[in-house]
């Protein structure tokens, strides 16, 4: 048997070890080792589609994960989320064989209740208004809509043949118990994937981007915003020390667990009888994002002293 060609586990998590040792321009191999991770999930999901073996394909994927997050202690950042769109793609699909299921059943209450008024016209009225609701939307092409639009036209010569109602309601109950497999398995496909979603939002860092605002407070005060993207923070702060306008400009980082380290320039303008002029200062904004809340310290200092205080802000 030939050997297979990518790696196994254990090659892959010693690999990723192997990486600790290297100097910082291997960040682009170590991004490209994580991203060949996150593309061997996404092939073992695609393999999973239609697959009666999909649980196995399944434990893989989640193995993978947990590889994913170990070889993420030493760099690379997420670039895509494979399980997203099977996700999505089977939520749709368990929709729309749900609603082909609401159709019959329409159908199904409508015969019982009219099957006392024999009438070969109503009988092919009720079929055509099923018809109507399971045949896919013009232009619609995957192999589920194809299915629907065969089915729908079996049902449309099932129904020119039968004479009764209890005809039509054999023939519907048929449908029915024809249908219920692919319900219960894309069910149990889509409920299956849950292990993985929580395993997947585990991994991948929480965003803190977004545009915040809220006030400071201390020896001086007065308001503060600013923007967050891609772990880099940059804002302003307008206010007063005393009756003496203050303005500033921010600007630093923002770790992954939220952690906020920014160099803080400003000046402050003397407002006395005596017009001194305009003073420039220098300090440092810290503090620490929670969820949309962002709160911390300030300190500014020149050669005529020093202030400092506390802030506060939430995301817009």
């Amino acid at each position: 048997m030939p050997k297979p060609s990518c790696l196994s586990r254990r090659q892959a998590l010693l690999l990723a070890a192997a990486f600790v040792a290297l100097p910082s321009d291997s960040r682009a191999a170590q991004q490209d080792f994580v991203d060949s991770l996150i593309s061997r999930i996404a092939g073992t999901l695609a393999a999973s589609r239609d697959n009666p073996d999909w649980r196995k394909k399944y434990d893989l994927a989640l193995r993978n994960i947990e590889d994913l997050k170990k070889t993420l202690q030493y760099g690379g950042r997420i670039s895509s989320n494979p399980v997203a769109p099977l996700r999505a793609d089977l939520g749709a699909r368990l929709k729309e064989l749900r609603d082909e299921w609401e159709a019959y059943t329409n159908a199904e209450q409508k015969l019982e209740a009219l099957r006392k008024k024999e009438a070969q016209g109503t009988i092919n009225d009720i079929g055509g208004e099923m018809i109507s609701r399971i045949v896919p939307r013009p232009g619609v092409l995957t192999p589920l809509a194809q299915a629907k639009t065969k089915n729908a036209e079996i049902i449309r010569q099932d129904f020119a043949r039968l004479k009764t109602f209890d005809e039509g309601l054999a023939k519907v109950r048929e449908y029915k118990k024809y249908m219920l497999p692919a319900i219960r398995d894309t069910r149990d496909r889509y409920h299956g994937l849950e292990p993985l979603v929580q395993a997947w939002a585990a991994l991948t860092p929480v965003s803190f981007d977004g545009t915040y605002s809220g006030s400071f407070q201390g020896t001086a005060s007065g308001s503060l915003t600013f923007t967050v993207s891609n772990g880099r923070i940059s804002g302003t702060v307008q206010g007063r020390s005393g009756s003496d306008p203050v303005q500033g400009k921010f600007s630093g980082s923002v770790s992954e667990d939220g952690t906020i380290s920014t160099s803080l320039s400003g000046t402050l303008r003397d407002s006395s009888q005596y017009n001194l002029g305009t003073f420039t200062f220098s300090g440092k904004l810290t503090g620490r994002i929670n969820s949309a809340v962002a709160s911390g310290n300030w300190a500014g200092a020149n050669k005529h002293g020093s202030q400092s205080g506390s802030w506060s802000a939430s995301r817009r």
